[in-house]
């Protein structure tokens, strides 16, 4: 595949990382509106008192594109969704201030597969955590193969780059494929005093899942986002 298509396959996907509050014309269009009452089921599926710790925006992409976008403010933890996406909010535990300290969210979309993703307070290691995750695929996913390079590494390959992403610095990751042709991945990383963990299944090819992963993945980190755009687009001079 030649460089210009990957590159410009690859840009579909990206999404700007600044997210900006939808203004009133915004919120009077279509699409708004039914984001907005997915949010909406998505904040009243977890207790009230939970629902301080989580922002919702409504940014817009290139393409006249809009989604939903809520985060979990005290961990940067990004869940984003489609008008065609289903979200869900789930509150797993709290501190002794009855703060939520253990977050998920599922967006289960049409064309991009399941997302799954966590933010929480560790009490073990980061290899540890990753060593974990790995083996639960395996547990749940008969037959399921463990690929021989990590998402991010398929990426640069593709790109045929040397370099390390950004956003994937610190990151241990694994994608694993299954008989039925499923592909899975999980990706587990530090950030500040939390963890945050992303699987992603869908029975796409593994190119496709990956370019989708690595944007889920750069709302976690908006300055290297913003870094790894530079470098996408010196690569097209």
């Amino acid at each position: 595949m030649k460089l210009k298509s990957i590159v410009t396959k690859f840009l579909l996907y990206i999404a700007p990382v600044l997210a900006f509050a939808p203004s009133i014309t915004y919120a009077k269009e279509p699409d708004i509106k039914v984001l907005m009452e997915k949010g909406k089921a998505a904040y009243e599926a977890i207790d009230e008192a939970s629902r301080d710790a989580f922002t919702i925006s409504f940014p817009k992409y290139p393409g006249n594109v809009t989604f939903g976008k809520i985060e979990h403010t005290a961990s940067g933890l990004v869940c984003e969704f489609g008008v065609n996406d289903e979200v869900k909010l789930i509150v797993f535990g709290k501190d002794e201030n009855n703060v939520p300290n253990d977050v998920g969210c599922d967006v289960v979309s049409q064309f991009s597969g399941t997302r799954t993703f966590y933010a929480f307070k560790p009490k073990g290691t980061q290899q540890e955590y990753f060593d974990y995750a790995k083996a639960a695929i395996i547990a749940r996913f008969e037959g399921a193969v463990e690929d021989n390079q990590a998402p991010m590494d398929r990426l640069n390959n593709l790109f045929n780059i040397k370099y390390e992403w950004e956003v994937t610095k610190g990151t241990l990751a694994a994608a694993y494929t299954t008989p039925n042709g499923m592909h899975t991945s999980v990706w587990v990383k530090p950030k500040g005093d939390w963890m945050i963990k992303m699987r992603y299944t869908d029975y796409g090819g593994l190119g496709h899942a990956e370019f989708i992963w690595m944007n889920e993945w750069k709302q976690l980190e908006p300055e290297n986002a913003i870094k790894d755009d530079a470098n996408i687009k010196n690569m097209r001079k």
